[in-house]
């Protein structure tokens, strides 16, 4: 049975948009650790259990595996951890909003480091833009309100979630420089780099956390949502978008991760959503559409005819971040 492209776009949105307000219900009773650790074990067993279901095989070769390693680190362990820190000191609309600057720190570190990726004009408007975004929602009376009542700290939950987004910047364009044609499907590849994250995760979680006690079914049921469908099933939509319509319009998904994290934090947690917050996460999606723009735009030309569309030079803005990687055959067909 065949999903329109329309229906697959809106899941998507609403499992990484939502995954903000997970976070914050698992941290109400799980340790930060323990919950990026579950949301990535649960999510290594459902891509497993689509990669065989597809008939498909984990990757092969130490250098491919160490790659993933890296990919895993970066993707999945390290920012999954600080969201779910900044999950308890911070508002999931908050975390929505922040997270939006993923293509930001994606398009600098890629004009850094890559020689192909120049730093053009409009990127470079693109990234002040988004970035005075950044600093509208800092600005104001609002930062001295939340510091004075939200527990941990405002400004340490904040700079969490903006590390995690330099970190899906800084996975994204290591990806795309390592395993780019490796010859393995996105499941494959995706399998095996949350795979990775969950043995990291779980040598750190042993170590540093206690045993939890009883867990209340909406934390399960959080859990089994950031796992299953928000580092599992999210995956194989996006890929599935990415082919049938193009990274241009599949990575304009990205722009609604905000929306659904406020909308869903104000009617399930009562928060208290500012007008700097909106009007910086609004500059925040423009400046990053505009940084985008060139690189989406070559990224269509270059796949126009082909078979199997290849990912956009910027991945989504949460939660499993598909590998960069363009696979350039298949272990199997899917």
């Amino acid at each position: 049975m065949r999903v329109d492209w329309r229906i697959q776009y809106v899941m998507l949105a609403l499992i990484w948009g939502s995954s903000f307000l997970f976070i914050v219900i698992a941290v109400e009773v799980l340790e930060p650790l323990q919950v990026a650790f579950g949301r990535v074990a649960i999510g290594a067993a459902t891509l497993l259990i689509i990669l065989r279901l597809l008939g498909q095989r984990p990757p092969s070769g130490r250098r491919v595996w160490g790659h993933l390693t890296v990919a895993g680190l970066f993707y999945n362990a390290v920012p999954f951890a600080l969201l779910a820190y900044a999950g308890e000191r911070v508002p999931s609309a908050l975390s929505g909003i922040l997270n939006a600057t993923t293509p930001l720190f994606t398009v600098l570190i890629a004009v850094t480091v890559l020689p192909s990726e120049r730093p053009t004009r409009q990127r470079a408007a693109g990234l002040l833009i988004g970035f005075c975004g950044v600093l509208l929602i800092f600005g104001g009376a609002v930062v001295d309100e939340l510091a004075a009542t939200l527990p941990g700290g405002f400004w340490t939950g904040s700079l969490m979630v903006l590390g995690a987004s330099a970190c899906y910047g800084l996975a994204s364009v290591y990806t795309r420089v390592t395993l780019a044609g490796s010859g393995y499907s996105a499941v494959q590849l995706a399998a095996g780099q949350v795979a990775c994250a969950t043995a990291l995760l779980a040598v750190v979680t042993l170590l540093f956390t206690d045993r939890p006690g009883g867990i209340p079914a909406r934390v399960v049921f959080a859990m089994l949502a950031l796992g299953a469908l928000g580092t599992g099933v999210s995956y194989i939509l996006f890929w599935n978008l990415l082919r049938g319509v193009g990274p241009t319009l599949a990575t304009t998904v990205t722009y609604l991760f905000p929306v659904v994290a406020v909308l869903l934090g104000v009617l399930f947690r009562s928060d208290h959503v500012t007008w700097n917050e909106l009007l910086g996460g609004a500059v925040i999606i423009a400046g990053a559409a505009l940084a985008q723009r060139t690189a989406s735009s070559k990224a269509a030309t270059a796949t126009a005819g082909a078979s199997t569309a290849a990912p956009p030079a910027e991945p989504p803005a949460d939660q499993s971040r598909p590998s960069a990687a363009t696979p350039r055959k298949q272990g199997r067909e899917q």
